[in-house]
């Protein structure tokens, strides 16, 4: 349904956003959901790749306002003169300022050590750009790096200088090589995206490193095609690039009609980390419990009960259950049903799934029964979490 009727005066919109990497794709998918409820944009677009940015064509048009990706001082101040609304989506413009919608850096820090930590990880790493380099990315860092600071729990960090070249990836796996090594293991890393991510793993290939029972990693951004390339696959905080889109439009519409704050910004929330191979462990030296967590994970989804897995595992429940909950705080039951409720999380936020069928998905055949499970870990019906994570 449309937000306002098409009658009136068209917008003209430019947009400069790379359409080479799923983030890019993802915000264009945001921004046309925008425009099609609105009714009344024209979109000025030229496709590029990251690296090559067309301020030269993007200041030749006669728009109303401007959504880019804003990477340098230079395009900044390009696009400053054209003196029409500009929201941005990197962040990365030097002094020059534009209202920014982007995921918030202490919330992408949050799940990832979360995620981490549910594993049983007290010992952390950090893999990011040198510091300077890319700030969206040093907020992230010192985040994490502050959450870590509240524990009595070590965390050590690696600053990847990646420059501008034209392929820095070599030089950052040499500093790879002789980080990983020397870091206590095992160990739990989050990487500060997930092309760092691919290297890091890559790496471990190389040097015999076990991933995930020695080095666990987790990246950010969820870029589906980048996480599933990776050898094992990528965990990965799953920033959801259309409803950044969707908002910077939104803020857009609001400057060009004059109703926006030209200062204002949004940082939205991720939406939790989508766990894959690279997290698959729980880091304690409990060898049924490890068993155990590895054989739920696996079939949590599979209408598994607590016999089977004690049955897998060879040893009675109520041991089980005992070293389960000496060691992760959470019974059998209680760790498939964490697992069930995750994965409902994640199929409510970004799929259109109807609920009877996420219950499906999860291995809960009664819906009713699904909607208890889910009300008494989130506090909220599937209905209610899903228009919670929408883009509206």
């Amino acid at each position: 349904m449309m937000i306002r009727s098409a009658i009136g005066e068209m917008r003209e919109i430019a947009l400069l956003i790379e359409t080479s990497h799923g983030c890019g794709r993802g915000l264009l998918r945001g921004v046309s959901r925008y425009m099609h409820e609105v009714g009344n944009w024209s979109i000025r677009f030229e496709p590029h790749a990251k690296g090559y940015e067309p301020v030269e064509w993007l200041t030749r048009c006669r728009v109303d306002g401007v959504l880019a990706q804003v990477r340098n001082p230079e395009m900044a101040a390009a696009i400053r003169d054209m003196d029409v609304p500009v929201v941005d989506l990197c962040g990365e413009g030097g002094n020059i300022r534009f209202p920014y919608v982007g995921v918030d850096p202490n919330g992408v820090a949050k799940e990832a050590f979360d995620h981490l930590a549910s594993r049983g990880f007290t010992s952390f790493g950090l893999i990011c750009r040198a510091r300077g380099e890319d700030h969206r990315m040093d907020e992230k860092a010192d985040a994490f790096e502050r959450l870590i600071g509240v524990t009595s729990w070590d965390c050590c960090t690696l600053s990847v200088p990646l420059g501008s070249g034209i392929d820095p990836w070599p030089a950052a796996k040499e500093h790879m090589f002789r980080w990983l090594p020397e870091v206590p293991k095992p160990i739990g890393i989050f990487v500060g995206h997930d092309i760092l991510g691919i290297h890091l793993l890559a790496v471990c290939r190389q040097l015999g490193i076990a991933v995930p029972d020695e080095v666990a990693v987790v990246g950010m951004g969820n870029d589906e095609v980048i996480s599933q390339l990776a050898q094992p696959s990528l965990s990965s905080v799953n920033v959801d690039q259309r409803q950044i889109g969707y908002h910077a439009a939104k803020l857009l519409d609001q400057l060009v009609g004059g109703t926006g704050r030209r200062r204002q910004s949004t940082l939205l929330a991720p939406s939790g980390v989508v766990a894959r191979e690279s997290t698959q462990v729980f880091a304690c030296n409990v060898r049924e419990v490890n068993e155990a967590l590895k054989f739920i994970r696996r079939n949590s989804c599979r209408k598994i009960n607590p016999t089977d897995v004690a049955r897998h595992v060879r040893v009675s429940r109520s041991l089980l259950d005992v070293r389960m909950r000496e060691t992760i705080g959470r019974t059998i039951h209680q760790e498939i049903r964490y697992l069930q409720v995750e994965r409902m999380k994640h199929l409510l936020a970004n799929t259109d799934l109807p609920i009877k069928r996420v219950a499906r998905e999860v291995g809960i055949l009664d819906v009713a029964y699904m909607t208890r499970v889910f009300g008494t870990a989130t506090g909220v019906t599937p209905g209610e979490y899903r228009k919670q994570k929408s883009l509206r």
